[in-house]
């Protein structure tokens, strides 16, 4: 049987850098001044791979600032881990020896081997794409309205940019999408195709 690290953070998947835009912003930075980024892209890989099996948005597992705590400033055990802020028992029993090891994998990692993190795409300046952008961001203001919940869980700002871009046709569609839960899909897809 497979570990959890095995399961959500092999070693042929660290080219993936699955972590949303503001995270990998700030990743350059860090990288640039303390060479942690690595160990971030680790565990970005680990919890995404934990949401998509659980069909959660990804910050409910871990969030992002434990993500950028843990890679500038690596955990020397499952104590260190538990001092963090945004840490609980919960988070330690689950999935604290699969958040060591992957930090671990990061340390181990020659820095020649370290992923890049690919270069942003250019986009013409589209006011089409402009006024969708704005559209799903006040259907998504008022689906999070409407059912008590955060932003992030209805739609986070850079899926739905990929939403107004990509211009999905239906709920396959949807579905296909990068970065995409099924729960997102079953309970706000409609309301999002419908501000396209």
């Amino acid at each position: 049987a497979m570990t959890l690290v095995e399961d959500f953070c092999p070693i042929p998947d660290i080219a993936r850098t699955d972590i949303d835009a503001a995270v990998r912003r700030r990743l350059v930075t860090i990288s640039d001044r303390t060479g942690r980024r690595i160990k971030a892209d680790f565990l970005g890989v680990f919890r995404d791979g934990i949401a998509e099996k659980q069909d959660r948005a990804s910050f409910m597992i871990l969030g992002n600032d434990v993500i950028l705590s843990l890679a500038t400033d690596p955990p020397k055990g499952m104590k260190d881990i538990l001092q963090r802020k945004g840490v609980n028992e919960r988070v330690i029993e689950r999935y604290g020896a699969a958040i060591m090891s992957a930090v671990q994998r990061g340390l181990d990692l020659p820095k020649e081997d370290w992923p890049r993190v690919p270069k942003g795409k250019r986009w013409q300046r589209d006011d089409d794409y402009e006024n969708r952008l704005k559209r799903l961001k006040q259907t998504r203001d008022l689906l999070t309205t409407e059912h008590d919940l955060r932003p992030g869980i209805v739609a986070a700002n850079q899926l739905l940019m990929d939403i107004a871009r990509t211009l999905p046709g239906d709920l396959d569609a949807l579905a296909a999408l990068p970065g995409m839960r099924r729960y997102q899909v079953k309970h706000f897809g409609e309301g999002l195709l419908k501000a396209l």
